[in-house]
């Protein structure tokens, strides 16, 4: 049986990954149900549950999985979608980097991911890639080039041509620019530059300056908090327009005292009015692993439900957290998109990998193509190169991840929740089964904390509708 039980302040209730379904339970059906799992039948039920069983049995619960075989759905249209529908491209323009913060994959050597290194990317690899993506995009209005390091920002001169070449091969189609930088490389110089070509800038800043300098730290281990300041300032004041469309990432270090972090915007008005985006640094695959606080996680886990109380409007004056608004709102989009009722068919594919190559592929140093940007620079999730193209057997291969962990796969409750993406089943050669059934603990408590909050915000809504019409207000 795919079903999976969960509790709230206000009830309990089951999930059914068969039909994708959340339905509230009695506390009764709950108990029965924890200790008969996977063993429903009628002969079994006690007469006083029957007529709630045979309720949740009319909706789809229960029911043997249909699915038998693991196949992704656009497997047999990935070669047609890479020919013509790439649209983003994302250029390692170089592996060094002026910090060394201390989470940072490329800073640590946990024997999976490369190091800083001096490697960096020359206009001839950039103008091939961009080649690629023209070659491969014909049928994509909207193109977008981003750049990526190491510090991006190092090969300043590289990025101008190569939006200068972008302009001109892309003519007719609506392109963006976007750049993810650790801030201290903002001269007027670039700033302009950015400005006039309307390059979105991305800028990490990990709370207050007693927070953001314990980790993130110039090469000769002073502190970089004051340098990204002075800089957005700078921007502030000079480039207002640059500024407004500024994104401030937070890695949050939960062995810091959240409620600090939490007080960027209140401490410096410069990051009050922009958009920030936040969360744990993933340590999946590093050497040093997270430590959790009870000061970071008691009040990271009491903000949340500040943030789902105002989201049910039980808060008359809104409480707003930037640190975590934007995270929240993220997460319940994709929450809403994940619960649509539907039965899985009998050939299917759990939830997880992206389509490799086609909503974006990242170009290293050397014109070799990955994934993304967020994973190893390994053989196992290379897709092809910029000369010879995309490698189509490793992109079906990728694509279709799920088959290394089949059986057990096809019989998870969170099959059509899960977040494994080929970037957990990484062997450094190859895909490793052993490496994905690793994840799976992770992926089934992501999975649950989406069933969780989906049902959260609609419990506050409903009880609050409830008490309203009791309260005939």
């Amino acid at each position: 049986m795919l079903f999976h039980l969960i509790n709230t302040p206000f009830g309990a209730y089951a999930y059914d990954a068969n039909i994708n379904c959340i339905a509230a339970i009695s506390k009764d059906i709950s108990r029965f149900l924890k200790e008969h799992d996977c063993t429903i039948n009628k002969c079994n039920v006690p007469q006083h549950l029957k007529t709630e069983i045979d309720e949740l049995m009319g909706i789809g619960f229960f029911q043997e999985p249909n699915t038998k075989k693991i196949t992704h759905p656009l497997t047999q249209d990935i070669s047609f979608m890479l020919e013509r529908g790439v649209s983003q491209l994302v250029l390692q323009v170089t592996q060094n980097c002026n910090f060394r913060c201390s989470y940072c994959a490329y800073t640590q050597n946990s024997g999976n991911q490369r190091l800083h290194s001096s490697q960096r990317m020359n206009f001839d690899t950039a103008k091939k890639a961009l080649g690629f993506l023209h070659e491969h995009s014909i049928d994509s209005p909207k193109i977008n080039i981003a750049f990526y390091g190491g510090e991006p920002l190092l090969e300043f001169e590289l990025i101008k041509k190569t939006v200068y070449l972008a302009e001109k091969k892309f003519s007719g189609k609506t392109i963006t620019y976007n750049i993810t930088t650790n801030g201290s490389l903002l001269t007027e110089e670039v700033l302009d530059f950015f400005s006039k070509h309307r390059i979105s800038l991305m800028i990490s800043v990990d709370g207050p300056k007693e927070i953001h300098d314990k980790n993130r730290k110039f090469i000769n281990k002073e502190g970089t908090f004051d340098s990204i300041l002075n800089n957005i300032r700078y921007m502030k004041k000079y480039y207002p327009d640059l500024y407004r469309t500024l994104t401030i990432n937070i890695v949050l270090d939960p062995s810091t005292n959240f409620e600090s972090i939490a007080s960027l915007p209140e401490q410096y008005p410069e990051f009050a009015d922009l958009v920030i985006r936040a969360g744990i640094a993933n340590d999946y695959d590093s050497a040093i692993k997270n430590t959790y606080k009870e000061h970071f996680t008691a009040k990271y886990f009491y903000n949340q439900f500040l943030e789902y109380l105002t989201i049910g409007g039980f808060i008359r004056s809104p409480y707003v957290n930037n640190v975590l608004s934007n995270q929240i709102n993220s997460e319940n989009e994709l929450v809403q998109k994940l619960f649509n009722k539907s039965t899985m068919g009998v050939i299917s594919s759990p939830g997880g990998p992206c389509i490799p190559g086609y909503h974006k592929f990242f170009v290293d140093t050397k014109g070799r193509i990955y994934i993304c940007e967020k994973v190893c620079e390994s053989n196992a999730m290379k897709i092809g190169d910029i000369d010879h193209g995309f490698d189509l057997e490793k992109v079906k291969s990728l694509l279709n991840v799920g088959k290394l962990t089949e059986k057990l796969c096809l019989n998870c409750w969170a099959f059509r929740l899960c977040s494994s993406c080929a970037k957990f089943a990484d062997g450094g050669e190859e895909l490793s089964s052993e490496k994905r059934l690793e994840y799976c603990r992770e992926a089934k408590m992501q999975a649950h904390h989406r069933i969780r909050n989906y049902i959260l915000k609609n419990d506050i809504r409903d009880h609050k509708y409830s008490m309203l019409k009791e309260l005939k207000l």
